[in-house]
């Protein structure tokens, strides 16, 4: 039951359904103006977004036929750091002279985190080039594993996987954009049709 002025209008779903089936046209030019306009978005108007992914592994030397579990323990100990120098100024200044790459949008596009219960960095970059995502891994990599060998001689760090152009992008498909207009504007086109059915229905008791 809903109110209208204060007056109780009696629902009922059968005659909201039979209500919204006379008026299926119109729904149906709903759902096809979203997918229209939420594809053109999409394919015409959404900057493209290109991913890359590098990896970098803290390695542990054997002893006895297993690994130093205090290495290990010192990997561990450190891996925070390294993300912090891996943003830090000192390494993306260089990489941004090296690439030509305005600072502010290199820190923007780069996140570094730590794969869970392991001892690899994994180093993701974000662009609208996917070349110059590509890149960008790569040379921070290769930054990175400079610093810590020169500055503090540390060698038990190896690149596991280097970044590679990607072919697609990251943003959503065509299909997705699609079917996300096609949803929302269906969903639009009931509350529409419901506000309507409600004030008809309104109108039609206050005669009675």
């Amino acid at each position: 039951m809903k109110t209208r002025n204060d007056k109780v209008i009696e629902f009922s779903f059968m005659e909201y359904i039979k209500y919204l089936h006379r008026n299926i046209k119109v729904l149906m030019f709903f759902v096809i103006i979203g997918v229209i306009l939420f594809g053109t978005y999409n394919e015409f108007i959404k900057s493209k977004e290109y991913k890359s992914i590098g990896q970098i592994m803290l390695t542990a030397n054997m002893v006895d036929g297993k690994y130093d579990s205090d290495q290990i323990s010192s990997n561990k100990s450190v891996i925070k750091n390294y993300i912090e120098l891996i943003k830090g100024t000192d390494i993306l200044s260089t990489v941004s002279k090296k690439l030509n790459i305005d600072i502010d949008t290199l820190e923007s596009s780069i996140t570094v985190k730590n794969e869970v219960d392991t001892q690899v960095l994994s180093i993701t970059v974000l662009t609208d080039n996917p070349k110059l995502s590509k890149d960008i891994v790569n040379e921070v990599m290769n930054q990175f594993i400079s610093k810590v060998k020169t500055s503090f001689g540390v060698t038990n760090i190896e690149i596991i996987k280097t970044g590679i152009e990607a072919k697609n992008t990251t943003s959503p498909t065509l299909m997705n954009s699609i079917v996300t207009g096609m949803t929302l504007a269906f969903l639009f086109g009931l509350c529409f049709f419901f506000v309507k059915y409600l004030n008809i229905k309104g109108k039609a008791d206050e005669l009675s």
